[in-house]
């Protein structure tokens, strides 16, 4: 039963891509759990961009691969994973870095300071008052954000 399912939530999932681009949406993302999906979505809708997951493996405790799909140019990251290495390696092959789930303070300022493209959280206006502290933290010390 869980293959039928999670086949069918495939399908709809691909038809949803197909949607997003015959929309020409300009801020939509497709982000998949599953590898196989994600190149699906790649080679139907190459115009829409496309992330994969790189997370703990719950029963070994391995990371999974940062570089799996080349073609994806968004690469969500389960936020302790996350380090100026990490960062650096997947900007150094033009991938963008999505923090998920941030929703603590403490990790808000960590993600902030090691340079992420984005933060996914359940709190964004806790997240927005971090940013606008450090924005007005550097203006004050006569720095500037661009």
């Amino acid at each position: 039963i869980y293959i039928e399912l999670f086949e069918i939530w495939n399908h709809l999932l691909l038809q949803s891509s197909i949607k997003v681009q015959r929309a020409r949406c300009k801020n939509c993302l497709v982000w998949a759990k599953s590898d196989n999906l994600a190149r699906d979505v790649i080679k139907l809708t190459p115009d829409i961009p496309v992330g994969y997951i790189v997370m703990r493996d719950p029963s070994t405790g391995a990371r999974n691969s940062l570089l799996r799909i080349k073609a994806a140019g968004v690469v969500g990251v389960y936020h302790p994973l996350i380090d100026e290495n990490l960062v650096k390696v997947l900007h150094g092959r033009n991938k963008k870095v999505y923090a998920w789930t941030v929703d603590e303070s403490d990790s808000m300022q960590k993600m902030l300071f090691e340079h992420v493209d984005a933060i996914v959280t359940s709190h964004p206006t806790l997240l927005q008052r971090f940013m606008q502290q450090i924005r007005t933290q550097c203006f004050e010390e006569g720095f500037s954000l661009l």
